[in-house]
């Protein structure tokens, strides 16, 4: 299985493409598709064409909530199933808080405990 891992993207449309032009199995935006939650709606059509098999994480300058929507408006996932017994997710938010005070960060403390 080939899986293509990228992040920290912060809005660059022309990089996303060329790296969605590799062919994988699996694709995982993992975090910061944008710069304080700026530009999401301007990658759909990007992300469009690998959707479904996009699995996309919010990183620290997204908010958990305007990345579900996204995956939902994009025909993407946050949860990616690779089979019944292999069900993969991530927290809904960065744990280590930055001075820049992005969206998408909270403590440590705040992590539900299972």
């Amino acid at each position: 299985m080939r899986i293509l891992i990228f992040s920290d993207i912060h809005g660059g449309a022309a990089a996303m493409n060329r790296l969605l032009d590799i062919e994988a199995d699996m694709y995982v935006a993992a975090g910061d598709l944008t710069t304080f939650n700026r530009g999401l709606e301007k990658l759909a059509p990007v992300l469009a064409r690998r959707a479904d098999k996009m699995w996309i994480l919010p990183g620290n300058h997204e908010h958990a909530r305007d990345i579900e929507a996204f995956a939902r408006a994009t025909d993407s996932t946050r949860c990616m199933e690779v089979d019944p017994a292999r069900r993969f997710t991530s927290p809904d938010w960065a744990i280590q808080p930055t001075p820049f005070h992005t969206p998408g960060e909270d403590s440590e403390e705040t992590l539900p405990r299972i």
